[in-house]
């Protein structure tokens, strides 16, 4: 029996995300696997099946990993790169993918070099990594003063770095926006702000040889969300609608989303599979962010997605199993 190690936990602040991930892969693989829990705690220590590990036992305790790990070095390839160099076979994008990825201000100049339109922006770095003298209050004042020069309100304010919406807040006033940046550079963590465009939010997943197409790409499907934007309370418990985002009588505009989804993909290497937001607007298509490692429990847009091309997660699971054992470890 094929044993299939699941990598879930980690250090990012998506922990949460990645066990429930990870217990859903576990939950629903097919019955021919033996699933083979492998949980990276918040302080990044490694257990196998409950028990502490260091990671190079992995290579005699499994046949493959799948990567359910969400942010930080599951996603930019550091965790991982114990697991290539043990050459076990494993899901996930290449490093160079799931870092750019991850990095919404280096993927939005992706975008941009592939001719597609993304919100403005502008990074705000933490205080510690400038030559700034003042006081933290004064480097919020700055900051602001940036903001309101480059980019154009209403603003979202969100880590440059993380994903499942943590940390995003959508202000209107430059009193909000300086309460809002002081926040988020309290944590010392990058930071985006970026124009919020008015518009619906579309998702669209890619798998590579999913129903034997090169490249399979999910509907584009419209996300109806209860609040101004899919909060990562609403992910986790699923407190949103999902429906197509386009009639029949667009599927030139289906198929623009679609085209999009796959060329992100192909020029960044995502690998098993991804999803790409975007927001549609009477003014054109804006590309949000492409997550290389969606969640994929239950309540997730992926699996909603999953769900409504009529696929089942053993479905799903068994293709990114066959796909990644045929694969050479990189």
């Amino acid at each position: 029996m094929i044993r299939v190690g699941i990598i879930r936990g980690g250090t990012s602040p998506e922990y949460e995300v990645s066990l429930q991930t990870g217990a859903h892969i576990m939950r629903n693989l097919p019955d021919a696997y033996k699933p083979v829990d492998i949980l990276v705690d918040r302080a990044g220590a490694w257990h196998l099946n409950g028990l502490a590990v260091t990671p190079d036992k992995l290579s005699s305790s499994v046949d493959m990993i799948w990567n359910a790990l969400h942010g930080g070095g599951g996603e930019n390839g550091s965790d991982l790169s114990i697991v290539r160099n043990l050459s076990i076979a494993h899901t996930g994008p290449t490093p160079f993918g799931g870092a750019l990825s991850l990095n919404k201000k280096f993927a939005k100049e992706h975008f941009r070099m592939l001719g597609l339109k993304t919100p403005e922006s502008i990074a705000i770095v933490p205080l510690d990594e400038t030559d700034f003298e003042g006081t933290f209050e004064e480097y919020v004042a700055l900051s602001v003063q940036k903001v309101f020069r480059t980019v154009p309100p209403t603003w979202v304010v969100k880590p440059t770095s993380s994903g499942s919406s943590l940390g995003v807040s959508i202000v209107e006033t430059l009193p909000s926006l300086a309460e809002a940046l002081a926040t988020a550079l309290a944590d010392g963590t990058e930071i985006l702000v970026e124009h919020f465009v008015d518009g619906r939010e579309v998702t669209v997943g890619v798998i590579p040889g999913f129903r034997g197409q090169e490249t399979y790409v999910l509907p584009p499907l419209e996300i109806l969300k209860n609040k101004n934007f899919l909060d990562y309370e609403s992910r986790m418990t699923g407190d949103y609608d999902m429906r197509p985002a386009f009639s029949h009588h667009k599927q030139s505009e289906s198929k623009k989303l679609e085209d999009y989804a796959r060329q992100i993909h192909r020029s960044l290497g995502l690998g098993s599979y991804a999803s790409v937001d975007f927001i549609v607007t009477p003014r054109g298509v804006y590309v949000l962010e492409v997550d290389a490692q969606p969640a994929l429990h239950e309540h997730s847009p992926f699996h909603k997605s999953l769900v409504h091309v009529g696929a089942t997660m053993k479905e799903f699971a068994q293709h990114v199993i066959n796909t990644t054992l045929k694969q050479q470890p990189f």
